[in-house]
């Protein structure tokens, strides 16, 4: 799924030409996004841009971005994908459990140094949220505290962060019970002083900025569908890419963009990659690279 971005240009006609636009269009393309451009009127301008976070582009003479050859991208067989979905599917269909699995792809690389090569970290949005129960905390303003409200979304004010007064058991908790955390503009510029490190430590990313512009419910179902590679000291990882409450088609569908989009993170592409196998959070592993 491509995520969509905005850029509004203002100023006079000399600050807008062709040259400035080419200029913006060969480092967005340069970033792997596809751009176009429409003048609004008064000199200004509005330009919009689509991240293809699958594939490396090359620019055609539409200034169109077009994959890499097929070689590079789809090294990932279909049929032995669906065979393995329907393997941890079938397993997990016998053997039932009291709770809903999680399907995690593991990725093994391979001719990477994590002491010398750059250690690489992106995110990607899924087209299905793999993790509908996935924990998530607003840490709002009076606006969206209420909003959170309505929704039935976790949230915690200003006045209970400052209760927490750097408090590293509190914070430590605090991080333990949610996956992930989103905060308002005002709250963002606080997190720093009102809780300290702890968040960090604990491992937890930095709270999604949530404005409000936005729909609430619309953010938390994006943090929920976005998953993130992120090479540390081990060259292996593990993403939910499912549940086994799914449709496999929706399953195969976010393995191949999980896939295709680590190895557009790799530096040798296809080269860096040892084994992909599928597994359920119960269930045995099934290998598909």
């Amino acid at each position: 799924m491509d995520a969509s971005f905005c850029l509004t240009l203002t100023g006079g006609e000399h600050l807008l030409d062709n040259d400035l636009i080419a200029s913006v269009r060969s480092a967005l393309t340069r970033a792997r996004f596809e751009f176009s451009f429409s003048f609004s009127g008064a000199g200004g301008g509005r330009g919009e841009w689509r991240r293809h976070p699958f594939t490396r582009g090359r620019v055609n003479r539409n200034n169109e971005v077009s994959p890499l050859p097929s070689q590079i991208c789809c090294k990932l067989q279909s049929d032995v994908l669906k065979e393995a979905i329907s393997q941890v599917m079938g397993d997990s269909r016998e053997k039932k459990r009291k709770f809903t699995e999680t399907i995690e792809l593991q990725i093994g690389l391979k001719n990477y140094d994590p002491q010398k090569d750059k250690r690489f970290s992106g995110s990607v949005k899924l087209p299905h949220i793999p993790r509908p129960k996935m924990k998530v905390c607003m840490l709002g303003d009076a606006q969206h505290v209420e909003e959170a409200e309505k929704i039935g979304l976790d949230y915690m004010d200003v006045e209970g962060l400052k209760k927490m007064n750097k408090n590293k058991k509190l914070v430590k908790k605090l991080a333990k019970k949610y996956h992930a955390f989103l905060a308002s503009e005002a709250i963002i510029k606080q997190i720093p002083r009102l809780l300290g490190p702890g968040l960090n430590k604990a491992g937890k990313e930095i709270p999604d900025l949530v404005t409000h512009q936005e729909s609430l419910e619309s953010k938390v179902n994006e943090t929920k569908a976005t998953v993130k590679f992120q090479l540390k000291k081990v060259l292996c990882m593990g993403v939910a890419v499912g549940n086994c409450a799914m449709e496999e088609k929706q399953i195969q569908q976010n393995v191949q963009l999980s896939v295709n989009f680590l190895v557009s993170l790799l530096k040798k592409n296809w080269q860096n990659v040892r084994c992909l196998y599928l597994k359920s959070t119960m269930g045995k592993p099934y290998r598909v690279f």
